[in-house]
């Protein structure tokens, strides 16, 4: 599943549309512009099943300009990147509009993407870098772990693959690189687009 920038059936603008394979679930972050907390909007994102559109299973709403939102299934909790430079997490049982953790962010990620792997949180900033976030067993800490730059423009998407988990990114540069996940050390550089990539997908079929 996947989503360009646009309105979803309510109107709202949606940011992300992803399938969480540990929910079974497909996940879609929106912008509610008539729900105001302060002086910003709020974001919801909608849990759905995939066979029953019509019936939402959970919404989580969070307040401020958020740009990315991750679930994180050892630790159910969503963790949410917003334009403040921070990363909030929130507890998936409670739906509480409370982050249960809050830690200051030194780039504006504009995607968190959770390693089964590695058991860990890559995050990609808008200006081509991603950085790895530790969060402990308990919920109450998170620290910045590696930090490497790989691309010259923002981060479009990233991905893992399942046989190495080596990380697959494409970028506004235009660039597609494949890196070694720990060191950030590149494995391959994919020439030819002349435009920014918009997004990627893996295929075990071919």
């Amino acid at each position: 599943y996947r989503a360009l920038p646009g309105p979803d059936r309510t109107g709202r603008p949606v940011h992300e549309m992803r399938y969480y394979p540990e929910l079974g679930m497909v996940g879609m972050l929106s912008m509610d512009t008539q729900s105001v907390h302060g002086n910003e909007p709020q974001h919801v994102l909608e849990f759905y099943n995939p066979g029953q559109w019509a019936t939402k299973a959970q919404s989580m709403w969070f307040s401020g300009s958020v740009i990315s939102a991750e679930y994180l299934p050892n630790h159910k909790a969503v963790l949410v990147s917003s334009a403040d430079l921070h990363l909030r997490l929130y507890d998936f049982k409670t739906e509480s509009q409370k982050p249960i953790l809050e830690v200051a962010a030194e780039d504006t990620y504009c995607l968190l993407r959770w390693s089964r792997q590695w058991r860990q949180v890559y995050a990609a900033a808008t200006n081509g870098s991603v950085t790895t976030w530790n969060l402990d067993d308990r919920k109450r800490s998170m620290k910045r772990g590696q930090h490497y730059k790989l691309h010259h423009s923002s981060i479009t998407q990233m991905l893992f693959l399942p046989l190495d988990g080596s990380i697959v990114t494409s970028s506004m540069d235009p660039g597609l690189t494949i890196q070694e996940p720990h060191r950030g050390e590149l494995i391959a550089d994919l020439q030819g687009h002349r435009s920014a990539i918009c997004d990627i997908t893996y295929s075990e079929d071919h």
